[in-house]
């Protein structure tokens, strides 16, 4: 398998980290994260300006690849702007499964100037699940929205909403709101989770929607648009596992004890060593499901085997970043406990661990067995 980037998916990597790196270090982001919305809209636009909020819009254009390469990059510096949450992956789904004027949406998208959300998650779903309890009810040619989303990530600032619900007839739909138009109906809740990042609870009571293009049953986009993000999520992990870790081999040399560096005791070099393995992994696996997806194979098995090795590996590199620094990596000063509380995050995103491997466990059945 070929993990070598193109010249242009170098060319990608490279300027999303100068534009990041210049931007973000550990006093830069707190600072950013306590204003409102929570991240910088100077670099929202300089994002939009190099064509990364449009990523994956045309397919000729750019792919599942390009999307691992750059959130990669956003995991690396913690980055807090809503990249995937609030473009790339409604926006995805919108440019996949929307009518011809759904899509002029897009252009403003990849501007910067509108901001996106899939409202999907409910209270006590959990994985990759698409059954809801969010209700469509049709009106005649007109269609409503009644029922909860939480957590809707960048639920806070987007302007337009992607809506699952179930349909009278079976099946679950997909539907555009306009925050704006369906201002009355919409109660939202905004709140900062547990990483510093933001989200929203959304409460809708009839509120006005049309139909994502056609309409009707559209739970095999909405499942790809979920295995997509949780590709996402495990290219941002890897990351921030690179960055943790660079930063303990890093405090490693530099701290001494009994006036020799920390890394001349062969415990510790060998627990770093450790941390690499799980880092490696962690890629390779982030790489597989990338492939699979720009290979049209989009699997929630082979999702759940790199979501279980990240949510692995993030524990491991995040628990010991943290003992290998000691009590700094404890501060909110320093970028190591962020990084942590980032991997924690994701782990928890469209399942856990736990979930992963019940997602495997189901599976079993499907493997075909082996006569020897």
């Amino acid at each position: 398998m070929d993990f070598e980037l193109t010249d242009e998916q170098g060319m990608l990597r490279d300027v999303t980290r100068e534009v990041l790196t210049r931007t973000y270090d550990i006093e830069t982001l707190l600072e950013v994260r306590d204003t409102e919305p929570g991240w910088s809209r100077e670099v929202w636009a300089q994002l939009a300006e190099i064509g990364i909020l449009g990523l994956g819009f045309e397919p000729q254009e750019a792919g599942q690849i390009e999307l691992m390469v750059v959130l990669t990059e956003i995991g690396r510096r913690l980055a807090p702007e809503p990249v995937a949450q609030a473009a790339l992956i409604p926006g995805g789904l919108i440019a996949e499964l929307g009518d011809d004027r759904q899509r002029e949406l897009l252009g403003e998208v990849a501007d910067g100037a509108t901001l996106l959300a899939l409202a999907h998650q409910e209270p006590g779903m959990r994985g990759l699940s698409t059954r809801v309890t969010t209700r469509a009810e049709r009106q005649g040619d007109s269609w409503t929205i009644t029922g909860d989303k939480n957590p809707v990530l960048a639920g806070d600032c987007a302007d337009v909403f992607v809506v699952s619900a179930a349909l009278p007839d079976d099946g679950v739909g997909l539907f555009v709101i306009d925050t704006g138009a369906a201002a009355d109906a919409i109660t939202r809740r905004s709140f900062r989770t547990f990483d510093g990042q933001r989200a929203a609870q959304l409460r809708l009571e009839s509120a006005p929607a049309q139909p994502l293009g056609p309409g009707g049953d559209a739970t095999a986009g909405l499942q790809r648009a979920l295995i997509r993000h949780q590709s996402a999520l495990c290219a941002e992990a890897v990351g921030a596992m690179e960055e943790a870790l660079r930063l303990t081999t890093e405090y490693l040399r530099s701290r001494k004890q009994f006036g020799v560096p920390l890394s001349k005791f062969q415990a510790l070099t060998q627990r770093a060593a450790d941390m690499y393995v799980s880092l490696e992994l962690a890629r390779s696996m982030s790489f597989y499901a990338a492939m699979s997806i720009a290979d049209g194979n989009h699997d929630p098995v082979i999702a759940a085997r790199a979501k279980l090795q990240i949510s692995r590996s993030g524990r491991h590199i995040a628990q010991e970043a943290i003992q290998l620094h000691g009590g700094v990596g404890v501060t909110a000063e320093y970028p190591v406990g962020h990084y942590a509380a980032r991997l924690t995050a994701i782990d928890q995103t469209l399942g856990s661990a736990d979930d992963q491997l019940r997602t495997l466990i189901g599976a079993l059945g499907s493997y075909g067995t082996v006569s020897l």
